[in-house]
């Protein structure tokens, strides 16, 4: 059986590539038909590489031709407002692009990675499961906007007969992330240089990347068509998560809690000096919030089973140094 991935040399993508390969599937790795394409996190694997862009449909009904299955990984997370449109591209567009090439292959089942923000939050930092309420309408930043979008395309292919599973990784972390500046994991490494020396009065849902691959996988093998499952870990505040990465990093954590309205301040000024600051106004309006979920279905119906935070801290630190992104 083979499974088309879709960015599968991205953070999550390489490591569900590695899952499906350690449980003897084929896989046939999509990745950006571009000279530049970073390949490192597939150096050694026994992938069929397929080169495609997500933007011409051409190539991506090419490339589902034959697949049993399809795991959707590949977009775009950048809340910078002068890339909205390519955000809309990618993670609305392309999506809807895969559903199709999907669906033209017949395949058995598609696995769609979904976001939280196409879910909601809840109230005074309760976590939540799957079936909360939409809150989360009035966050008209394009990048939340485009995934809700997403979201909503691939529920209409569902009610019309497609074979979907929706699983929602919260904030991912982890060993193997190459390109930092367009990862979510900027302000972490920030931190373990020495550039963060401050903290918001948020918090967020942690899971280790390898986890989300494995909840990917499971989805693919148990997971019930049309159901919704959140692959999460530890609920944890900012300060706490700087608190345990310094720990883990033997880093002094931020000493300096600074208020939304000048977090919020900080982030416009930033995003008008740099196309990939440390902070911009999104993300900063995203840190007043305390993203907190409960994975209680994805561990009963899937055996997902995340790992420790403490665990993941200490892995990625130990990727970061050996790799030369930090001291």
């Amino acid at each position: 059986m083979t499974i088309l991935v879709t960015g599968a040399n991205g953070f999550i993508g390489s490591h569900v590539v590695r899952g499906l390969l350690q449980r003897g599937y084929a896989v046939r790795a999509l990745v950006r038909d571009a000279p530049r394409a970073d390949l490192r996190s597939l150096d050694g694997l026994d992938v069929e590489i397929a080169r495609g862009d997500l933007l011409k449909p051409g190539t991506l009904v090419d490339a589902a031709a034959g697949c049993k299955a399809v795991i959707h990984t590949a977009g775009l997370v950048n809340t910078h407002p002068l890339n909205g449109w390519r955000v809309w591209e990618i993670n609305l567009v392309g999506t809807s692009n895969v559903l199709t090439a999907a669906q033209h292959a017949n395949v058995e089942k598609f696995i769609h990675v979904a976001s939280i923000f196409a879910l909601g939050v809840g109230a005074q930092g309760q976590p939540v499961g799957e079936n909360v309420q939409d809150n989360l309408g009035n966050l008209r930043i394009p990048y939340v906007v485009a995934r809700r979008a997403a979201d909503a395309k691939a529920e209409k292919h569902l009610a019309a007969g497609m074979p979907i599973v929706f699983v929602y990784p919260t904030y991912c972390i982890g060993p193997g992330v190459h390109n930092l500046r367009a990862s979510p994991q900027r302000q972490i490494v920030a931190f373990l240089r020495g550039q963060m020396p401050f903290y918001s009065s948020g918090g967020l849902n942690v899971v280790d990347a390898r986890d989300v691959a494995e909840a990917l996988v499971l989805a693919l093998e148990h997971g019930g068509v049309g159901a919704k499952y959140l692959a999460g870990g530890e609920n944890v505040t900012f300060r706490e998560l700087f608190e345990r990465l310094g720990k883990a990093a033997n880093r002094r954590p931020p000493a300096l809690r600074v208020p939304n309205t000048v977090a919020l301040a900080s982030g416009w000024v930033m995003q008008w000096l740099s196309r990939a600051p440390l902070l911009d106004a999104a993300t900063a309006q995203l840190m007043r919030y305390r993203w907190y979920y409960d994975s209680s279905k994805a561990r009963q119906e899937l055996g997902y089973a995340p790992r420790p935070l403490d665990e993941t801290l200490h892995d990625m630190v130990a990727w970061l140094k050996e790799n030369h992104y930090i001291r």
